[in-house]
């Protein structure tokens, strides 16, 4: 025997014009039962009437259902290639992740990186990892911490950021400068954007962008207040057949290249606020961070 529950209000009961109702229908002789729900007056800003059920709610049939709430800068971003939840965060006009690109589709020991480099192909690494298993550099601090060491080749592809983002080009970098240490760059030689462009460094910016502390950074960590949330961590680098400056600077790649061999990069130290903006051999493993399209 099989006992049907007792319907709450409102009641079990038919379904009329006038009231909200639902009924208990036995199936199987009994060892089942299914729910008939009827709205015969207007429940909430639906209609009286026939409802349907769609993936984004219940609804008047014939009607769409509303649209899921919109993604927004500062939220959570996952990347559908690897299930990995990024932060972001908003600075200026710009959406950023808040940490570096974790992509790594394949590992590059030391000498392959380097073979890589040099044929001018994509080359990924995790520092101070020298193998080719991808799980296992997964598994590093220095992966879960910092990310991935590209070089400039992998770099140059739209599809090493996640759907909808994209390797900032040396000048969306210079719009995040500008807005967080307005005025105070200082050229090298000529203007940027000139022929003679060759970099300079801005005065203030990478206190304004590092994290502070000494948790991650060498100290002092001079200059470092992170006082947008940017959050830039010392991952270090990856040369030929050698990695360095873990937790005393960080490098970012930009997707603007400087000339046949060189693309241009940002550099940030344990040892002062400024951020570095110069040209660097192609072939180095860098981080990356993402900007929103």
């Amino acid at each position: 025997m099989y006992n049907i529950p007792t319907a709450p209000s409102p009641a079990d009961g038919d379904c009329l014009e006038a009231s909200n109702t639902y009924a208990y229908v036995p199936q199987n002789d009994g060892a089942s039962y299914t729910i008939d729900f009827c709205t015969g007056k207007q429940i909430s800003d639906l209609l009286a009437g026939a409802k349907c059920l769609t993936p984004g709610g219940i609804t008047n049939c014939g009607e769409s259902a509303p649209p899921p709430p919109s993604w927004a800068c500062g939220d959570l971003l996952t990347d559908t290639r690897d299930s990995y939840a990024y932060q972001t965060v908003q600075i200026g006009a710009q959406c950023w992740f808040k940490e570096n690109l974790k992509y790594l589709p394949v590992v590059h020991s030391n000498s392959e990186f380097e073979a890589r480099g040099t044929s001018q192909l994509p080359g990924y690494g995790v520092y101070a990892y020298d193998g080719s298993d991808v799980p296992t550099a997964k598994l590093s601090a220095n992966y879960i911490n910092y990310g991935v060491l590209y070089n400039w080749y992998a770099v140059d592809q739209a599809s090493i950021c996640p759907t909808g983002w994209h390797v900032p080009s040396d000048a969306e970098f210079l719009e995040l400068e500008e807005f967080v240490d307005s005025g105070n760059y200082e050229n090298w030689c000529d203007p940027i954007g000139e022929p003679g462009d060759c970099g300079g460094f801005w005065y203030n910016a990478g206190g304004y962008l590092k994290q502070i502390g000494t948790a991650y950074w060498n100290s002092p960590n001079s200059g470092a207040t992170d006082a947008y949330d940017f959050t830039a961590l010392p991952a270090g680098w990856r040369g030929s057949l050698a990695d360095g400056g873990s937790l005393s600077l960080t490098d970012f790649w930009s997707s603007s290249a400087f000339d046949s061999i060189d693309s241009w990069r940002r550099h940030i130290t344990y040892s002062g606020p400024e951020i570095l903006r110069d040209n660097f051999r192609a072939f180095y493993g860098l981080s990356v961070r993402c900007l929103e399209n």
